[in-house]
């Protein structure tokens, strides 16, 4: 084992107050060495515990050197000295340093495990030193219900396990009896031979007995510092008379005999009393100011004849102590397996206290999952759950036209003839405003029951891909369209009456569409995977949807619902079949022309029939369903233009001069992003409105966490010292405590914050409530990190503030 030196060089120490500068040590120079046992006294205030503090590695000083076994210490770290309390330093204090609900073993063990000890090795060490101090018995005990003596044991048996060069001694006999005193000073003076002891004591008799060495200090200053020798100790013990001390004076007459004792020069007043003898018995009447104490046990008092008892220094070497010490020791940090333990045990004694950090940590947990989902909203736009118009659409609306001029309403048309038929702005695109309905089936309670399909636009088959199919296939007839799987999603999630039994986007396959009102019906033939609020259809059959709408097919379109039966038919572009019903009912004739709107333009020679199935009134070429397309345009005086850059569209769009124009005003969008930056005010304006209370809210809540665990940290500021004391890590502490919140936080606000989210999630998927909460999988994971992060800081901030103040102010009683 290291012999251990300490050398201070010209050591000074001030404590600063707001009233005065207070020198504690001036100048002080000493050397100290394994093997002596160095008795340091003085009067209270001397500077006696500075100088063992600052020895010790407890508190710092303000000029001078400290060297340890040969290495200056001004150059330490704060790592450097927590190290030095750690494996150098044992301590033994009058109020005993002890962790109150550990046990006596594992007041001892914990000291062990720091020092690189695993456990069962830790445990059997503390068990042989517990025995050795006489604590067989009491190593389940907690340290609370230790006696006075009993505690400064177990403080001397953790200070000698740790095995280390210096043991430091602060009035370790101050709370003890006089046996215990005897019995502590004994071990102390027995490992004195195996390494250096220093001891802090005002009683002179212990450090002239016991001292290899005294030290007096006075007012901060070394004024002896000698050799000692003493070989005996005179016990106190002031429960028992000693008449061998005392001068005696005898009364004596023929029937009585009266010994008197007394100190010289401390004879007492006169002693004035009756005595009555009387049936066998004594009667005494005290005629004396003072009283009169019998001796026995009922007093604890007993006169003996004898001197007083003292203790030879050759009895202490005689007494045996043969406990082998540990060859080595480490420098680890505390394990995590005892961090664990410490995080465990802090909970445990929050107490009432842990109520209320719960409901404190639950409330804000729940307002601060509700703050994140509507900032989320603000800031995350989800397109899935709250955009309805695909991306590549720029929308025209026709304004600021003469309600009663007919010519005025003309020139929409003729500007869509002239600029619109072609691709040089993009596809022109008829869009109703109208949705369709899912119809129900399966079960015969849904059948044809419908639900509403939101979120999704109509967009043109021409823009669909084969590969773009990800189950079912591509449309062949009129009425078969293409619905994307993000619409698809939407609908599962909204857990809807109707799609309840479509559990998988395969189910979508054959199930049918129809418009609200006018009974167009569609049949789902694939699902697609473009990432748009599609829903992928031919031009013509959308023209059937408004209230002025018309339900035409083009000859290609007919031909494929009647394979072979008109094939031979064709139509040139002012030519039209119409519906056989239709026909009749208005004694229509062949060869005749017939008029589809109000325009010149849309004039046709009826050249046919066909049959009333398909579900349509007019059979039309490709021209002439164009031709219908601009006069929906022009009867709903909008359209869309469908393009791979909508803004580029819209830019071209406003650089079209034409005299046309002068009736009429293009308000030019792009829906999609409209849509993003409606619902970006609305969610702002929320925010701005609601949170700032729910943020305070929270905020209050994480100040009132706070200071309830500082307030327990500061009723925890003794277990902190004695962490400190034994050279436990600042680090490893304050893992200690992240732990204890992480495990408050894991049973209080993550179950918060998933069910919030949860309830969050599920009112926004319920299209009917108009509710659009978006709270994504990666805010709620960013959101529990943060509150990780935040309950983590808070629980450490309190903590390190006391572990950043010296031990020994921490230390300090009173």
């Amino acid at each position: 084992m290291e012999k251990s030196k300490i050398e201070l060089q010209n050591i000074s120490k001030s404590y600063y107050s707001e009233a005065a500068i207070t020198q504690a040590l001036r100048k002080v120079s000493l050397t100290f060495v394994h093997g002596e046992f160095v008795a340091i006294t003085g009067e209270s205030g001397s500077g006696k515990s500075t100088l063992l503090n600052i020895i010790g590695g407890m508190d710092s000083f303000d000029e001078g050197e400290m060297i340890v076994n040969g290495k200056p210490t001004f150059q330490y770290t704060e790592e450097d000295w927590e190290a030095y309390r750690r494996n150098q330093i044992g301590y033994v204090f009058q109020d005993y340093s002890l962790i109150g609900h550990y046990t006596a073993l594992d007041n001892i063990t914990g000291a062990l495990l720091i020092m690189g000890k695993d456990k069962e090795e830790a445990q059997a060490t503390a068990m042989e030193y517990l025995k050795k101090v006489g604590l067989e018995g009491y190593e389940k005990h907690p340290a609370t219900e230790l006696s006075s003596g009993q505690k400064q044991r177990l403080s001397i048996a953790r200070a000698l396990a740790k095995n280390t060069g210096i043991i430091i001694a602060d009035e370790p006999t101050g709370n003890l009896d006089e046996e215990n005193t005897i019995r502590t000073m004994t071990i102390l003076k027995k490992i004195s031979k195996e390494c250096l002891v220093l001891l802090v004591t005002h009683e002179k008799r212990i450090a002239k007995f016991f001292g290899d060495r005294i030290i007096e200090i006075c007012d901060g200053k070394v004024v002896r510092d000698e050799n000692n020798t003493a070989s005996t100790y005179e016990r106190s013990d002031d429960s028992n008379i000693y008449l061998k001390e005392f001068e005696p004076d005898n009364i004596e007459n023929g029937y009585s005999r009266f010994n008197i004792y007394y100190k010289k020069h401390e004879a007492p007043p006169s002693i004035n009393m009756n005595m009555v003898w009387k049936d066998g018995k004594l009667y005494i009447q005290n005629l004396s100011d003072y009283d009169i104490i019998f001796e026995g046990e009922e007093n604890g008092i007993q006169i003996l004849d004898t001197e007083r008892p003292s203790l030879e220094m050759e009895e202490i070497e005689n007494l045996s102590y043969d406990l082998e010490r540990l060859p080595d020791k480490g420098n680890a940090k505390l394990p995590f397996h005892e961090i664990w333990r410490i995080a465990m045990s802090n909970i445990r004694l929050m107490g009432k206290k842990q109520i209320f950090i719960t409901i404190i940590l639950i409330a804000a947990a729940v307002m601060l999952s509700i703050t994140a989902a509507k900032f989320t909203n603000m800031v995350s736009i989800s397109e899935e759950k709250i955009v309805s118009t695909d991306s590549h659409y720029a929308r025209i609306d026709f304004n600021n036209i003469s309600v009663f001029d007919h010519s005025d309403h003309l020139k929409v048309l003729q500007f869509a003839w002239k600029y619109l038929d072609g691709n040089d702005y993009g596809y022109t695109f008829f869009v109703p405003d109208g949705k369709v309905s899912i119809i129900g089936e399966g079960f015969e309670q849904i059948k044809n029951l419908k639900q509403v399909v939101y979120n999704t636009s109509y967009v043109p088959l021409d823009f669909l891909k084969k590969e773009d199919i990800v189950y079912g296939k591509m449309p062949e007839l009129r009425n078969e369209v293409v619905l994307d799987l993000q619409v698809v999603k939407n609908l599962i999630a909204s857990k809807g009456v109707v799609t309840t039994n479509f559990k998988t986007p395969e189910n979508f396959i054959g199930a049918t569409l129809k418009t609200p009102r006018y009974k167009v019906e569609m049949t789902i033939t694939g699902i697609s995977d473009t990432h748009e609020p599609a829903l992928y259809c031919g031009q013509n059959i959308l023209l059937g949807f408004p209230q002025k709408g018309y339900k035409i097919a083009s000859l290609d379109e007919l031909k494929k619902e009647y394979p072979g039966k008109y094939d031979d038919a064709s139509l040139a572009d002012n030519e039209i079949l119409i519906r056989d019903g239709l026909y009749d009912s208005l004694k229509l004739e062949k060869d005749t022309e017939y008029r589809i709107g109000d325009d010149y333009k849309n004039i046709y020679n009826i050249t046919g029939t066909f049959t009333d199935d398909i579900g349509v009134d007019y059979v039309l070429s490709d021209r002439g369903c164009l031709n219908i397309r601009d006069l929906m345009v022009f009867e709903l005086k909008t359209c869309m233009v469908y393009s791979d850059n909508p803004k580029s569209a819209i830019n071209k769009l406003k650089g079209i001069k034409d005299k046309s124009m002068n009736v009429f005003k293009m308000s030019l969008t792009i829906p999609h992003d409209d849509e993003i930056k409606a619902y970006r005010e609305a969610n702002t304006g929320d925010v701005d409105a609601s949170s700032l209370v729910t943020i305070a809210i929270v905020v209050i809540s994480i100040i009132m966490v706070y200071f309830t665990i500082k307030s327990n940290a500061i009723s925890r500021s003794e277990e902190l010292t004695v962490y400190s004391l034994l050279g436990i890590s600042k680090g490893s502490i304050l893992k200690s405590y992240i732990i204890e919140m992480v495990l408050l936080t894991s049973y209080t606000s993550l179950p918060s914050v998933l069910v919030t989210s949860g309830v969050i999630k599920f009112i926004g998927s319920i299209p009917s409530l108009g509710i659009t909460m978006l709270f994504p999988w990666w805010a709620v994971l960013l959101l529990i990190i943060v509150i990780y992060t935040a309950h983590a800081i808070i629980s450490i901030l309190p903590v390190y503030g006391i572990l950043s103040k010296p031990p020994a102010t921490l230390a300090v009683k009173g």
